[in-house]
């Protein structure tokens, strides 16, 4: 990185990688005590004269021979946790870099889908083609049944802390702010260091697939949505006239807890629970977005105008608190949790889920009646003039 690109640019990034390894290394000599943080620094000194060919990795190994294993143990573990961090710096260096670029106005990236949008505005295709091409469009990204991943999950939610944190301190420069922020990173990489990276037993299928879905939770509820959601505004925009993307483009998938000739222990039971997991995680998402945007909608009748659908809806929700008697938005998302709530029960009789609503509403049949409703409800909103709260939360869900 350092060859093709000034110094200047990377500074940000040995600043963050500083900080962090600093950190750690109080962290290190106030738990395993000055001599083991003296040998964690004599290795990582030596590691840049290797670097830099002033001593070959043999002069090192001997250094450490006659170390005890119970003080090579927390170096290797110092050592592992500062390429977590580091790699963290990167991360969050390639963040700096894009934002660098966007504002400077440089040409995209090539494979990016600024890029992209460059390319099929230079070769000016007509509606129809577009239309035909994205009419069965398809991007998975598919949850290997396989996963290689033996971290645990609270390094991960810990790596997820210490990333926002570092986001939140590049932007102030408060003393008193940073120092806040400072003990916060303290805390989590003091945490990171007492936990141990991997487990001592191996992962079990039910293990597998809560780890695979647990990636839903952390990123792709918000990511694909809010993908989908700027590549349909961006195509639509191009050709507004083309019958397009009635579909998401980016659908994720999962073979954790089916993949019956990879694992021979997969078996029926395995795949329902499999599902059943995979419905539950689905549902739960679908029903606090819905308990969101039922607080989020609060517009009144006396205020905006509805379509006669959102009115039937709203009229039909079973929604009887009077507090709500003059706002339909509400009334009607509320009688859609309750459908979902039917669904939820009929689909998991054995798994209690949050944001459901006790009233006496039918089941949903399909997805398609679930999107249904919720094309009344952006319909109505945007007949009101209310498009920028359509393009929001309810675009997303």
């Amino acid at each position: 990185m350092t060859d093709t690109v000034p110094a200047s640019a990377t500074e940000p990034l040995r600043d963050d990688i500083r900080l962090l390894g600093g950190i750690l290394g109080d962290v290190v000599r106030d738990q395993a005590g000055d001599d083991v943080f003296a040998l964690v620094e004599a290795a990582r000194v030596a590691s840049f004269r290797i670097r830099r060919s002033e001593m070959d990795r043999a002069e090192l190994a001997g250094r450490f021979a006659s170390v005890p294993t119970a003080d090579l143990v927390p170096i290797v573990r110092a050592f592992s946790y500062f390429g977590l961090l580091a790699n963290l710096a990167e991360d969050l260096h390639r963040e700096r870099r894009r934002a660098v670029h966007v504002r400077a106005g440089d040409p995209p990236q090539d494979s990016s889908l600024a890029a992209t949008y460059a390319k099929l505005d230079a070769v000016q295709l007509d509606p129809e083609t577009v239309a035909d091409a994205l009419a069965t469009a398809l991007v998975a990204p598919v949850v290997t049944a396989h996963p290689t991943e033996t971290r645990r999950r609270t390094v991960f939610d810990v790596q997820t802390a210490v990333t926002e944190l570092m986001r939140r301190r590049e932007h102030t420069t408060d003393p008193q702010v940073l120092s806040a922020l400072d003990r916060d990173l303290y805390r989590h990489i003091l945490t990171l260091w007492q936990t141990a990276l991997i487990r001592l037993a191996r992962l079990r299928i039910s293990d597998e697939i809560d780890n695979g879905l647990r990636y839903y939770d952390m990123a792709l509820f918000a990511v694909v949505p809010a993908l989908n959601t700027e590549v349909r505004r961006a195509l639509r925009q191009r050709w507004p006239d083309a019958a397009v993307l009635t579909q998401p483009i980016v659908r994720p998938g999962t073979w954790i807890g089916g993949d019956r000739d990879g694992n021979p222990n997969v078996d029926a039971a395995v795949v329902t629970t499999a599902v059943d997991r995979a419905c539950a995680t689905a549902l739960d998402h679908y029903l606090t977005e819905l308990a969101a945007l039922e607080r989020d909608l609060s517009m009144s009748e006396r205020t905006t105008t509805i379509t006669p659908a959102l009115r039937s809806l709203a009229d039909t929700s079973g929604d009887d608190n009077p507090a709500h008697s003059d706002e339909p938005y509400r009334r009607a998302v509320h009688g859609i949790r309750g459908r979902l709530t039917a669904s939820a029960t009929q689909l998991l009789p054995d798994i209690e889920l949050p944001h459901t609503v006790d009233a006496e509403r039918p089941a949903y049949g399909s997805p398609a009646q679930l999107l249904a409703d919720l094309a009344i409800v952006d319909t109505s909103l945007r007949h009101g003039g209310g498009a920028v709260i359509a393009d929001d939360r309810l675009a997303r869900l």
